[in-house]
């Protein structure tokens, strides 16, 4: 009896283990990658980027690196 109750917790945390697993590797930010370019095709180093979130209108402005 002992023995089929102890199976049956760690059957069920096992399962509950494996179902949360991928929770873990989820992010709130991502991110862009890429090269600013102006209309001859030449680099633009240190260009101001600003992003916007279409659905919030949230926006996000930064220094590209050089």
């Amino acid at each position: 009896m002992l023995f089929r109750k102890n199976a049956l917790v760690l059957l069920t945390v096992g399962v509950l283990l494996i179902w949360c697993a991928p929770v873990r590797g989820q992010t709130v930010y991502g991110s862009i990658t890429g090269t600013i370019l102006d209309a001859t095709g030449a680099a633009i180093p240190g260009a101001t980027v600003t992003l916007t979130n279409l659905e919030t209108s949230e926006k996000r402005t930064m220094e590209a690196e050089a």
